[in-house]
């Protein structure tokens, strides 16, 4: 495997130890995912496995570097190396941050979307149980968008509580299908909510953007307005709620998609998940369902025709033994039932995959 490494980040690293000794203002963390894994057919598809043993799909490579400029002012970079993209460098962060306060900051540059709980640790896996979140609802084929964001943190006695909110846009191509589609998406915007009392967390947001792919209209039916994609409007829903005493927990998270064009079908979807800790060894267990909601009469069985119609439950085992402080070791089987995939009925299969996810 060949990683791909920029001048940048070169010179970062080269630099890294003069520069910690040098400026206690800087900061440089990293993180680390090795994973392994193999499908029992291929007749399924979860996260780009097949029944050869293979490593890129859950391995990744990520170095974060955070630099007090001055007074309130300071910037945070992330790069991210992925295998599925060859391991080329990704900017998943590089933004500047102005705290207002102690209660409040804001953000300008390129965010990580902030669409679900474990958004802002999406590719750290060390932080949470699972290898890699399940796909029925971490479903959304981006994480980062370039813009502006405001969060102000709340205090009510025992409650600690943010509010989180965000303006910006995604332009780029998105993989459906096998094949890279542009994506379009303005006036991107979204308010998160998250508020806690020990055990007890609550997350919930909303998120809406202005959607035009020509793509996705070139391929529209010529006479049916409904399937064209220009500035369509579309919404996502998040809520997650968590319990967690240190010893047990659960975690439910629930998603809706809603598009105005028919080119995309509108989705749900939910996951549930339990973990015990004991003591270094973290067995857990998770159920996870999506499904796509096609529309009624003709415009519905165009979506049908066309393959957009999906349901697929997971059912997941793992194991985390955590072997030292920020490494961790993972097993999971993962039993997929596709119900339906691309409008037909699907098939079942198992997902066999390992992991060490570190933090340095």
């Amino acid at each position: 495997m060949k990683i791909r490494v920029s001048p940048l980040i070169l010179a970062i690293l080269s630099a890294s130890a003069t520069q910690v000794l040098a400026d206690d203002d800087l900061s440089i963390n990293g993180f680390l995912s090795a994973g392994v894994g193999t499908l029992s057919t291929d007749d399924i598809a979860i996260n780009g496995y097949d029944e050869d043993v293979s490593f890129k799909p859950d391995t990744v490579l990520g170095l974060q570097v955070s630099k007090h400029i001055q007074g309130k002012f300071s910037l945070t970079g992330q790069l991210v190396a992925r295998g599925p993209e060859e391991f080329d460098l990704d900017a998943a962060w590089a933004y500047a941050t102005y705290d207002h306060s102690d209660e409040t900051s804001i953000r300008f540059g390129r965010l990580r979307a902030p669409f679900f709980y474990y958004s802002d640790f999406l590719e750290v896996g060390y932080a949470y149980n699972w290898i890699r979140p399940p796909a029925e609802v971490y479903r959304i084929g981006f994480s980062s968008i370039d813009g502006v964001d405001v969060t102000h943190q709340l205090y009510f006695g025992d409650i600690d509580a943010s509010v989180q909110v965000y303006y910006g846009r995604f332009d780029d191509d998105l993989t459906i299908g096998g094949n890279d589609v542009d994506f379009d998406l303005t006036n991107f915007a979204g308010v998160v909510f998250n508020a806690s009392m020990e055990p007890f967390a609550i997350r919930l947001s909303y998120h809406r953007a202005a959607l035009t792919s020509e793509a996705l209209s070139a391929s529209a039916p010529p006479t049916d307005d409904e399937f064209l994609v220009d500035e369509d409007v579309s919404t996502f829903l998040e809520s997650a709620f968590v319990y967690d005493d240190g010893d047990n927990q659960v975690v439910i998270e629930l998603t809706a998609l809603d598009h105005d064009s028919a080119s995309l079908t509108d989705d749900t979807a939910f996951l549930v998940h339990y973990a015990r800790r004991m003591n270094d060894f973290t067995p857990h267990i998770t159920y996870a369902h999506e499904k796509d909601d096609v529309e009624s009469g003709s415009t519905g069985d165009i979506q049908k025709a066309a393959g957009l119609e999906n349901e697929l439950v997971s059912y997941i085992a793992g194991l985390r033994y955590d072997v030292e402080t920020n490494v961790a070791l993972k097993i999971e089987a993962q039993y997929r039932d596709e119900k339906t995939r691309s409008a037909a009925d699907g098939e079942d299969g198992m997902l066999y995959s390992a992991a060490i996810d570190m933090l340095f």
